[in-house]
């Protein structure tokens, strides 16, 4: 099998269920780059994290960052593709979201703005992305807080907005609020939360430019995945590999179900497929 390219979702799929990439996974990651394979971390976190998070692990591969929303060559860059909302189509959703009142995240380089932060509770839900190691660097990334600065400052370039709610009901109506006031894209990478992109953004959309960009065959491309988020990424890829603990939608198109990601399901199919079962 000829694969030049692997992209890896990370919640869910690469992490555990403690959010740590096992050794077993570490290990096959760097093997398939000493192979040659482009290790690519496509995830909903932002390149700032994910960028710490290939560094620790020794990755030189580019990175999907917010969902599709961005691309880079490296974990150092340079950036390939850009992909933010229109500044007026931010400020509508941003409305839509405010009114709402469900507690929600707007991803922007190198800043995150909370709003709504009362009906977050305690959870910080959205920002366990920055305790990656955190002992061992400050967090690269600011959060605010202030909504005077959100509203003058926090629309300008948005890669992603990010609504969290247990409230089935709320979530479900918000999805249908924004699908019919407006023209984004909608995604989740969890059953209490909505991820709104630009028009046409997405990890699918990011992993078919990434692959053309190094001139790849779609036949060279393997994705891992578990959540709706990853299904664009998945039907992009010539062998998608859903894991275990994947929604259903996700074993559909799949080649391969991986193992659990608690039992290191990625390192496993790498091993048998990519590397030809040398664990050495």
């Amino acid at each position: 099998m000829d694969i030049r390219l692997v992209a890896t979702d990370l919640d869910g799929t690469l992490l555990d269920s403690e959010k740590r990439i096992s050794e077993e996974n570490a290990k096959a990651l760097r093997a398939c780059e000493a192979k040659g394979v482009k290790m690519v971390f496509a995830s909903g976190r932002s390149f700032e994290s994910l960028s710490r998070m290939a560094r620790e692990v020794g990755l030189t591969s580019p990175i999907i960052s917010s969902n599709g929303a961005r691309i880079d060559l490296s974990p150092a860059g340079p950036m390939l593709c850009d992909y933010p909302f229109d500044p007026a189509l931010a400020r509508a959703v941003y409305d839509i979201l405010l009114h709402s009142g469900v507690y929600f995240i707007i991803y922007t380089t190198g800043r995150m703005f909370r709003c709504n932060a009362a009906a977050g509770g305690a959870s910080d839900r959205g920002l366990n992305a920055l305790k990656w190691n955190e002992k061992k660097e400050p967090s690269l990334i600011d959060v605010v807080d202030d909504p005077e600065l959100t509203a003058a400052e926090g629309l300008g370039h948005v890669h992603k907005f990010v609504a969290f709610t247990p409230d089935e009901a709320r979530l479900n109506a918000l999805r249908t609020q924004l699908s019919s006031e407006t023209p984004v894209s909608l995604s989740s990478s969890w059953f209490d939360n909505v991820e709104v992109l630009r028009p046409g953004a997405g990890k699918g959309a990011a992993l078919n430019d990434l692959s053309k960009a190094l001139g790849l065959d779609v036949s060279q491309v393997m994705a891992f995945g578990d959540n709706l988020n990853d299904l664009g990424m998945l039907r992009c890829a010539g062998f998608p590999v859903a894991m275990e603990n994947a929604i259903d939608e996700l074993k559909a198109v799949a080649r391969r179900v991986a193992p659990d990601h608690d039992q290191s399901g990625v390192a496993k199919v790498l091993w048998d497929l990519v590397l030809g079962g040398d664990r050495a």
